[in-house]
């Protein structure tokens, strides 16, 4: 506990901590038997410097944050940066964090020893920023304890007697300035903190920073069984990293539904009100017309809860979403619409009453248009009224709704006439809603407190947590100071390792007193990176780790969704012993498989019995028009369509490659004629072609291969009926490409977009049997057209062709030999008997050579409807060490 005394005045570094020695004073009184009591008078210094400074009558006035991002705006754009800078917010907020961290340690931003040309620009739009400023009467926010002291020289300011300081380990140079000054005036006393160094620690290692929250929550329900939620205590020096996790593992542990007048917890640090779901949902109408009036944007837009006129409208955007991915439309409201009406009349009526752009103003304004924020705000307004906007669901929205108009209010007060366009308007909302901090309302003496390093300062508890003791949280990374010089930055607390250790060792020793029991947490990795313990980390560590979803503890069998899965897994598992699954009926299978089907039953028997059999399939993700399947659908039909005309035309690619590439040009914009004019279909056709493009470097690669003798002589080939008399049905499916060479025989060509499977796969593991089959079907001869091709005994090869980028085409041969295509005969054979058993069990790769067959099963869509995602034992994956994280 801290001393505090009625006749001093108590200047705090934070504002926690200024309010902690009030409500300490009060409670103390109480606990004396006092009926009442003179109040404590506490602050922290810039509350106290702004009502110094208030006090005094001043002439000039703290500069508003927009009015401060405006001025150097203006400034850089009649001064522009040296290249490759660019004249944006990101900018402007580099500006005004480097000019307040410069006045702060006592350093000119405007003057200096010659230096490099970012330096010289940054003294330069300085000295005008300064000038600029006093001549409109303004001074910026860091300047004040500056402003203050000159008073305090002329005595227009009144001081305490006795100031006591709290919590200033490391004060700023004009902090430590003022205090020599207040020394000089009235009588100063720097508070000596009383409380005793921890004396029970322990040192806790954890797999993942994952693993270190789910470890930090059950310690936390336990302990809340013994000690007052307020004198629990969890420090973290880097907050943001943790606070997600941490409050959604809270909420998990203790329930979303906290009994009135009462917190579980309460995290210092506020998200930024960018974060709110609100705020993002406000901005879907602006974003919607800088994209190009996409349809992803505008399914946002219409499925969002906040816009009260879509209500009770979800089952009329599906079906037009429906019809919008049959078409792989991407944009164009106008385009979007009409479609819908033409395929299903009234459904575009149900969705939009009239005409879409009287209703939505904004959507009439182009993008490019440049207009005063009063128009853009006014047309924003008018567009959420018509969609009646926000739909307001609890404390959270009411807050970030607030903040919204607050930031509205103040770009229509101070930049009400300067014109913009929609992308500007945009990046002034979202730059100011993204350096707002805000949270609901929380009390700090009620429920578990957590907080940062610098929040704990002069705070007790019974019991404390520190997380991620690694050394890149304590010490912190060194300042990035882009704009200052080695000179100054030498100046600058925190700009030096050095520094910043000096600083973290301080923190360290402050931390130390918090509580009497501290427990230390570390994640030994994080994405596979090892991390390297903190130097403060108190070493003699013991190694723990918690797998919630085997052995969940008590504490975190309250979160409802890991209960009820352990519940349900259990039940599976009594079901299991006593009720073994029935063979499923031979003649439910196909009695002809594709290629990605027979790929599925190798991988396991049980994914191909509910993907075959039962016909089920893994729900649908929304992609972009331009998603990975499309885009390699299309490039598909350009190589077909290109080897096609090469081979009709008769053409000698070496000679006449001028001739070649109009043919690809050709093909592509076949490929691409039902998406003529879409911006995302424009783009994927640049990466085509521009340098260096995709399809000129497959040209390149093209012609090599031609020049080593092979001929293009078919493509999309199809085949079926491939049989044999082990396989219980037959084969079909379509070759890619098919070349000829006069000594090196039969090349299959498949061409992926993706990733293509190790050379091992086929050959030895056994597991990607596309390439194999494309080779017995031309063995076999169930190919016609090949015949003429396969007469004699000739050479058989097969080979993946990557086109994935420009800089990535790579050809993957493998060789036909006859043994090889036995062992996969016998391979298709093998998973052919096991299904005509019935037996489909979750068994992955049951007649391949696969190690770690587990690992398919992370990505298994039907996971959730297997024995071994259930409740089964991984071992290949547990034996590997890799149990994966909870979420």
């Amino acid at each position: 506990m801290i001393p505090a005394r009625d006749d001093h005045f108590y200047i705090t570094s934070t504002g926690r901590l200024a309010r902690r020695l009030r409500r300490q004073f009060v409670n103390s009184r109480i606990d004396e038997g006092r009926r009442c009591w003179k109040p404590l008078r506490a602050m922290d210094l810039n509350s106290w410097l702004k009502e110094l400074w208030r006090d005094s009558w001043p002439d000039k006035t703290e500069a508003p944050e927009i009015i401060l991002l405006k001025l150097w705006e203006e400034l850089a754009e009649s001064n522009p940066p040296p290249s490759p800078l660019e004249n944006d917010l990101g900018l402007v907020r580099l500006l005004d964090e480097n000019f307040k961290t410069m006045i702060r340690n006592k350093i000119d931003p405007s003057s200096g020893s010659p230096s490099t040309p970012l330096v010289e620009w940054r003294r330069k739009i300085c000295a005008s920023f300064t000038r600029t400023l006093r001549s409109r009467n303004y001074f910026h926010p860091s300047e004040l304890p500056l402003k203050v002291c000159r008073e305090i020289e002329a005595n227009r300011i009144v001081l305490p007697d006795t100031i006591t300081l709290a919590g200033f380990d490391s004060p700023a140079p004009v902090e430590a300035d003022l205090f020599s000054l207040l020394e000089k005036r009235c009588t100063i006393e720097y508070l000596k903190d009383q409380r005793e160094k921890a004396t029970d620690m322990e040192a806790i290692a954890l797999p993942s920073p994952e693993q270190e929250v789910i470890y930090l929550a059950h310690r936390l329900v336990e302990d809340a069984r013994s000690l007052p939620l307020d004198r629990i205590g969890v420090i973290v020096p880097d907050l943001d990293a943790y606070e997600a996790s941490i409050e959604r593992s809270l909420r998990d542990v203790m329930g979303e539904n906290e009994p009135a007048d009462h917190q579980w917890f309460n995290i210092t640090l506020g998200g930024t009100i960018y974060d709110l779901p609100l705020i993002k949902a406000a901005m879907l109408p602006l974003l919607f017309i800088l994209a190009g009036e996409t349809k992803d944007l505008f399914l946002s837009l219409i499925l969002s809860p906040y816009y009260g006129y879509w209500k009770g409208k979800r089952q009329d955007i599906s079906r037009a979403d429906l019809i919008w991915r049959e078409a792989s439309i991407g944009s164009g409201l106008s385009a979007l619409l009409s479609l819908v009406n033409r395929k299903n009349r009234g459904t575009k009526e149900k969705i939009f009453h009239g005409n879409p752009r009287t209703l939505l103003p904004l959507f009439g304004i182009k993008s490019t248009s440049k207009k005063s924020a009063d128009d853009w705000i006014k047309a924003l307004d008018d567009t959420w009224s018509h969609l009646s906007f926000p739909v307001i669901s609890g404390e959270e929205d009411t807050l970030a709704w607030n903040h919204l108009k607050e930031i509205m209010a103040d770009l229509g007060r101070h930049l009400s006439s300067v014109r913009m366009d929609a992308h500007e308007f945009l990046s002034w909302i979202t730059n100011m809603a993204s350096h707002k901090k805000t949270k609901v309302g929380a009390s700090e003496d009620a429920g578990i407190q957590i907080m940062g390093m610098v929040e704990s300062r002069g705070l007790d508890f019974d019991k404390v947590y520190v997380l991620d003791m690694n050394d890149r949280s304590l010490p912190q990374p060194v300042r990035p100071l882009p704009l200052l010089d080695g000179t100054e930055r030498h100046s600058v607390q925190g700009a030096t390792a050095e520094m910043q250790y000096e600083f973290a060792e301080k923190a360290f020793q402050n931390l130390m007193l918090t509580a009497k029991d501290i427990t230390f947490l570390r994640a030994e990795e994080e994405n596979s990176k090892p991390l390297t313990p903190s130097p403060f980390w108190i070493g003699d560590e013991r190694r723990e780790s918690l797998n919630i979803w085997r052995t969940p503890t008590p504490a975190w069998l309250r979160a409802d969704w890991l209960r009820l899965a352990h519940e349900e897994s259990k039940k599976a598992v009594t079901i299991n012993h006593h009720e073994p699954d029935s063979p499923i009926d031979p003649e439910t299978i196909p009695p002809v498989l594709s290629m990605g089907k027979i790929e599925t039953a190798l991988a396991c028997p049980y994914r191909f019995f509910v993907s075959t059999i039962l016909g089920m399939e893994k729900l649908e993700e929304r992609e972009a028009a331009t998603s990975p399947m499309e885009r390699g659908n299309r490039l598909h039909r350009v190589l077909a369509s290109f080897t096609e005309k090469m081979r009709g035309g008769n053409i000698n690619l070496e000679k006449e490659r001028a001739r070649a590439m109009d043919l690809l040009f050709e093909s592509a914009d076949e490929a691409l004629s039902d998406c003529a004019g879409d911006p995302l279909w424009e783009v994927e056709r640049r990466r085509w072609f521009d340098e260096p493009g995709l399809l000129i470097s497959w040209l390149d690669e093209e012609l090599r291969h031609r020049q080593s003798g092979w001929i293009c002589i078919e493509e999309e080939m199809d085949f079926k009926d491939l049989k044999n008399e082990n396989w219980p049905f037959s084969l079909k499916g379509r070759i890619d490409r098919i070349d000829h060479h006069e000594s090196e025989g039969i090349l299959c060509i498949d061409y992926k977009t993706g990733n293509t499977p190790p050379s091992a796969d086929v050959i030895s593991r056994l597991k990607a049997p596309q390439l194999p089959v494309y080779l017995l079907a031309l063995r076999e001869a169930t190919i016609p057209a090949m015949e003429k091709y396969c007469k004699e005994k000739r050479i058989l090869s097969a080979a993946y062709m990557q086109l994935k980028s420009a800089e990535d085409i790579k050809t993957s041969w493998i060789l036909g030999t006859d043994p090889l295509l036995d062992e996969w005969t016998e391979v298709i054979a093998k998973i052919g008997r096991i299904l005509k058993s019935g037996h489909m069990s979750a068994d992955p790769f049951p007649v391949s050579k696969v190690d770690k067959k587990d690992q398919i099963c992370e990505d298994c869509p039907f996971l959730t409807l297997c024995e071994r995602g259930l409740y089964s034992d991984l071992p290949n994956a547990e034996k590997d060490g890799d149990e994966g994280t909870p979420y």
